[in-house]
């Protein structure tokens, strides 16, 4: 007897740039838009608002859901710019943590002024609901259930394990961590045996040891932690601006010779996309 499919999810890769949007003429073969990452089936669910939400596919959906790491701007920057925000009929919904005196309702609308823009807040014709979220919470949907996890990175943050309903799929986006100081034991049961997990990998080890406090992985620790989670695919980046390909490809074939797994790792790019059915 054959079972009707119930879900089916599209992960696309909308922006890997770290700290800037733009790159070096090397850097564009990846793509050059900051953070921004679309999962993709009954609902639309967005990790991060950088200049790779404007690059999302967009068809005739009213409601979208944003989920925001941090409020540093790389993260946001695409935001004032994406279309969706200004038009009427549709709901958009944004998800975030309290970081100072900032949740995501006061950063949106802290970005959204003059004399830095030309417009407000106040400018947008969507509907906006502000969700104030904390860490260990989860946040359901049709197709799969959202787990926040707290991270170390300059300021605070999240970081997202995505599971899909009725023992569906593990997906992780785990952009702005410093993994190596960070508890790992909070992965466990959310990311163990994940199908695929976007990561922050801005370093490589040289120069994570050089700037061990900005908040950011190196990817040699990042291939440790695929190997240790048997995560069985992981996508690399938020990428350093002044990084080349050939660096990266060099960083992460000395990884995997330090430590080998059957586990699938690779340099994220923009339009990348994975599929998965249950």
């Amino acid at each position: 007897m054959r079972f009707r499919e119930l879900h089916h999810l599209e992960v696309i890769l909308l922006g890997v740039m770290g700290s800037v949007a733009g790159a070096s003429e090397a850097m564009k073969v990846l793509g050059s838009n900051s953070s921004s990452m679309l999962i993709r089936g009954r609902e639309m669910l967005f990790f991060d608002g950088g200049t790779g939400i404007l690059r999302a596919p967009l068809g005739e959906e009213k409601t979208f859901h944003v989920f925001i790491s941090h409020y540093h701007y790389d993260h946001l920057m695409g935001l004032p710019f994406w279309s969706v925000l200004y038009r009427e009929g549709c709901c958009v919904h944004f998800y975030g943590p309290k970081l100072g005196d900032f949740g995501p309702e006061e950063a949106i609308k802290d970005l959204m002024r003059p004399p830095f823009l030309p417009m407000s807040a106040d400018d947008f014709r969507a509907n906006i609901v502000y969700h104030q979220i904390n860490a260990g919470e989860a946040i359901g949907f049709l197709d799969v259930t959202v787990m926040p996890i707290a991270v170390s990175h300059p300021g605070g943050g999240y970081v997202y394990c995505v599971v899909g309903n009725q023992k569906g799929p593990k997906i992780g986006y785990l952009s702005d961590l410093d993994i190596d100081n960070t508890d790992k034991s909070a992965f466990q049961a959310y990311l163990e045996g994940a199908d695929f997990v976007y990561a922050d990998t801005h370093f490589d080890i040289d120069s994570y040891n050089r700037h061990p406090d900005w908040g950011h992985s190196a990817l040699e620790h990042m291939v440790v932690f695929q190997n240790q989670l048997s995560i069985k695919q992981l996508a690399l980046g938020h990428h350093a601006p002044d990084r080349t390909p050939e660096q990266l490809e060099k960083a992460l074939a000395r990884a995997q010779s330090c430590n080998p797994g059957e586990a699938q790792a690779f340099i994220a790019y923009e339009g990348y996309r994975f599929a998965v059915s249950w």
